[in-house]
């Protein structure tokens, strides 16, 4: 049974308008720059077109679009030849409150000096809400794989926000 080319592009309209914003903000946090998440958000859902035409049965289009946001985000790094970073602030993320509470300024200062792997996972989990079997098959990796992982990085995030808690303790924050 064939899709209609009406119905291919509603198809296709409903997962560009359900996942945009999740990987806008995923490349946003990955590559810190507004134009260039953009880019990547415009390249991913081209892929996904072109692929509807060539291969309709993708079966799980959120992670496919994931993992194609996040080849494209680590192209655009290995052509920049620059480390990958999850460095983010209030202003970057839409519709985040920029109340500036210091709790928030603290934490974001402990994701910053997490190692990149460790950001890039709490970012799917946290940011996007992937779910273990997502977060896997997006990180080319097992689930409890996965688990072990956000384990790591969370009780490294709670190290690093303790020392900077502690530090602005030592300044006077």
């Amino acid at each position: 049974m064939s899709i209609s080319t009406n119905s291919g592009s509603r198809i296709f309209e409903e997962h560009f308008q359900r996942h945009k914003n999740s990987i806008y903000n995923y490349a946003l946090m990955v590559l810190g720059d507004k134009s260039a998440a953009g880019d990547v958000v415009q390249d991913t859902f081209i892929r996904l077109y072109e692929q509807q035409n060539h291969n309709p049965g993708i079966n799980d289009v959120k992670s496919w679009l994931f993992i194609t946001a996040r080849n494209l985000c680590f192209n655009i790094k290995r052509h920049n030849r620059q480390e990958i970073s999850l460095d983010i602030s209030h202003d970057q993320i839409p519709g985040e409150d920029k109340s500036g509470d210091e709790r928030v300024y603290i934490l974001e200062k402990a994701m910053q000096m997490l190692d990149s792997k460790f950001r890039e996972a709490l970012a799917l989990k946290e940011y996007q809400g992937l779910s273990y079997a997502e977060m896997a098959t997006v990180l080319e990796t097992t689930v409890p794989a996965v688990k072990s992982l956000l384990f790591r990085a969370r009780v490294s995030l709670r190290e690093k926000y303790n020392q900077q808690i502690k530090k602005g303790e030592r300044y006077g924050m």
